[in-house]
């Protein structure tokens, strides 16, 4: 029964890695430095809370924007307010146009951390496993 778990949870950890490292990938492939521009308007202007001992504050900025008939939003933070109203410039993927920036050809830092994340858990998995065979054939080897 133990062994069963074991494998099991080896093979989430995987699928979980190899997931996360097929969207930092991904994010990373997004190039939005080419991405068309629209007009947006911002909605909201919302205070974050400060983190820890930190000081400085920051606001969640979201806004809206409309391409042909459909309406999308997105947000992003920054260090100052914005005025609700107040126009702006959105990038959006055209392939997606859900997907959209307020500074195009900027990495999120989660698409890093993805990666890494995601890279771990594969390594750790297929290092287990290469442990786990080479101790059996050794096993096997002292038996002869």
């Amino acid at each position: 029964m133990k062994n069963i778990l074991t494998l099991t949870m080896k093979v989430l950890i995987l699928l979980f890695g190899l997931a996360m490292l097929y969207w930092g990938i991904d994010d990373l492939r997004s190039n939005s430095s080419e991405w068309p521009s629209v007009e947006g308007q911002v909605i909201s202007s919302v205070e974050n809370s400060p983190y820890g001992d930190s000081t400085s504050t920051d606001y969640k900025i979201t806004y809206e924007y409309q391409i042909g008939a459909e309406k999308y939003s997105g947000s992003y933070t920054y260090f100052e307010a914005r005025a609700v109203g107040e126009k702006t410039t959105v990038y959006y993927d055209p392939t997606s146009p859900d997907d959209s920036v307020h500074s195009p050809g900027e990495t999120e830092w989660q698409a890093f951390w993805g990666l890494a994340f995601g890279l771990g858990c594969v390594v750790w998995v297929v290092w287990d496993v290469f442990k786990s065979l080479r101790s059996k054939q050794l096993d096997a080897l002292k038996t002869m």
